[in-house]
């Protein structure tokens, strides 16, 4: 601009100016007089964030986009990624990408993957809180035994691991007062499946542990009869809880074990309570499984384990004069002399443990057999005494 206009020039200037500026931008100027007010269109709305956190292809994109014809002499057809690999439709209820969802604010299924998902009857995992159904009544009765039992012989079971734990947990509040005569083998073997798989899957033990604690208890009958049906069901189930004494590693359950056989072969009659499995059919049923495993397991027992298997010799050789006849071929009193000392099987007893100076002395070591005096003598008197001499 001139710097010899004068004022008047360059206020028209300005003034023309402006106006050619206000329309241009999109600012309106209201009223005739002097003061006028700038209007602005109000700012457009932000387009809200989907909530879906999928991709839609429909949309254009930047991506590699995929054709591919279904006949050779058919038109080329746009389809996604998976189908162009021909990478089957998953028909679960999650994908495996991050926060993929199905349902409502997710990804539809296809025709095909609902018809497949509907013939499969593939069902969603449904995540549940234990505290949830604590308190509640179990949902089966008796039956879902077999179901359990049907469910550890499957190849499949560790695709259904929740509903198996969730069936195991009623199962429990079922058998809660003992477990039922006609039951006993399909429970033995759940519980011979939990024992080989807990090592794998560590959360088995506690399955394992909450049907052992059902163990002590009386075994009801369904009538009279089944002493004599299910006999050899008994004999089984006895054979199985010593198996479990043997093979349990964990001293809380071998304890949980323990107390249950030696209530199954001493409790009295009175304490079973009427249609259940008797004192007298336990102990004949028990005998022809127990009396050859327990003396062979008292030779190799440690401190822990030896009062039990000690006492259940005992019984066994109290109930009659034939388990302690078959017990003395197994070379019990031998046995018994063994754990007299503290050492054995490794070396021998030293000199100065046979003879002690001092017998307060505190490198004396006792064997399993001086700790028990009361039943180590009780048992050999009685073997002694019902073996007929030759």
């Amino acid at each position: 601009m001139d710097s010899r206009m004068t004022f008047k020039e360059r206020k028209d200037s300005f003034q023309s100016s402006s106006s050619k500026k206000s329309k241009d931008n999109p600012v309106l100027m209201m009223g005739d007089s002097e003061e006028s007010v700038m209007v602005t269109p109000p700012p457009e709305e932000k387009k809200k964030r989907s909530k879906k956190m999928w991709k839609d292809e429909s949309l254009p994109s930047s991506h590699t986009k995929y054709y591919k014809r279904p006949t050779r002499l058919a038109e080329f057809q746009h389809v996604t990624r998976d189908e162009y690999l021909s990478i089957s439709e998953s028909i679960s209820g999650s994908e495996d990408t991050f926060s993929c969802l199905y349902g409502s604010e997710g990804r539809q299924y296809s025709p095909k993957a609902l018809l497949k998902r509907n013939l499969v009857k593939n069902l969603d995992p449904i995540p549940f809180d234990r505290e949830w159904s604590e308190g509640c009544a179990p949902t089966f009765g008796w039956e879902m035994a077999k179901t359990l039992q049907t469910m550890v012989e499957s190849p499949t079971l560790e695709d259904q691991l929740d509903r198996f734990q969730a069936h195991i947990r009623d199962f429990v509040k079922t058998s809660s007062r003992g477990f039922r005569v006609d039951v006993l083998k399909s429970v033995c073997e759940v519980m011979d499946y939990l024992l080989e798989t807990m090592f794998r899957l560590p959360f088995m033990s506690e399955l394992l542990t909450e049907l052992l604690r059902n163990l002590d208890n009386p075994i009801p009958l369904l009538k009279s009869s089944d002493i004599v049906t299910y006999f050899d069901d008994i004999v089984y189930f006895m054979g199985f809880m010593a198996y479990l004494l043997i093979r349990l590693d964990d001293r809380a359950q071998f304890d949980i074990v323990s107390n249950a056989i030696l209530y199954h072969l001493c409790a009295p009659d009175s304490v079973r309570g009427p249609g259940t499995v008797q004192q007298r059919h336990a102990l004949t049923a028990a005998a022809p499984v127990l009396r050859v495993t327990i003396v062979r397991m008292i030779a190799v027992a440690n401190n822990h384990r030896f009062p039990t298997f000690l006492d259940i010799v005992l019984i066994l050789a109290c109930n009659t004069e034939e388990n302690c006849i078959e017990m003395m071929k197994e070379n019990i009193i031998e046995i018994i002399f063994y754990r007299f000392n503290p050492y054995f099987p490794k070396k021998d007893l030293p000199y100065y443990d046979v003879n002690p100076l001092d017998c307060m002395d505190a490198n004396v070591r006792l064997g399993e057999s001086s700790r028990h005096m009361t039943t180590t003598l009780s048992l050999m008197l009685l073997l002694l005494k019902t073996t007929p001499s030759p």
